[in-house]
């Protein structure tokens, strides 16, 4: 069918004297027959290549969406991957902070200060129960525990925060 089309389509594109020669002329005849096997031999080539191009289109394409899902896969990982690494960063930032405002609370300036406070409040908490006892509003079974140990925890915050100097003026 498609070789007919081919051969009045070949005809119809000659003129009368062709189609008279194409009668008398053997020869003549045979050329027209060979360009039109020609002519169908190029159409049957281009019809193959054409179907082996969309095969191989086909093809791609399925391997196309394949590595689609593939790079879809891994954009998701490297998504989760970078919202845990900033998560992490955020943690570890906090934890860093931390550790900034414990180092600034026992610099040993600072601490030394702090100790020398408390054991500042502890000397006027001893002053205090001498004082009530020099009242009478205390007994001495009472004063003399109470005295003793807020005395004692005075002056071993004192020797703490003297130690804490010394530590710091001589760090060897």
């Amino acid at each position: 069918s498609q070789l007919m089309d081919n051969v009045r389509g070949k005809l119809t594109e000659l003129s009368v004297e062709d189609l008279k020669s194409i009668l008398n002329d053997e020869d003549h005849f045979d050329k027209i027959m060979m360009e039109i096997e020609e002519d169908e031999k190029a159409l049957v080539s281009l019809n193959e290549s054409n179907a082996k191009m969309r095969e191989e289109l086909k093809s791609k394409a399925m391997e196309n969406q394949q590595l689609q899902s593939q790079i879809d896969e891994s954009r998701n990982m490297i998504i989760c991957n970078y919202e845990e690494f900033h998560k992490k960063k955020s943690e570890l930032q906090e934890t860093v902070d931390r550790l900034h405002e414990m180092k600034a609370r026992i610099e040993p300036s600072l601490l030394a200060d702090r100790l020398l406070q408390l054991s500042a409040g502890c000397d006027e908490e001893s002053e205090e129960i001498a004082e009530n006892f020099l009242q009478m509003k205390i007994s001495v079974d009472t004063f003399l525990p109470r005295y003793i140990e807020s005395r004692g925890a005075g002056y071993l915050k004192k020797m703490k925060a003297d130690k804490v100097k010394k530590l710091r003026s001589d760090p060897a």
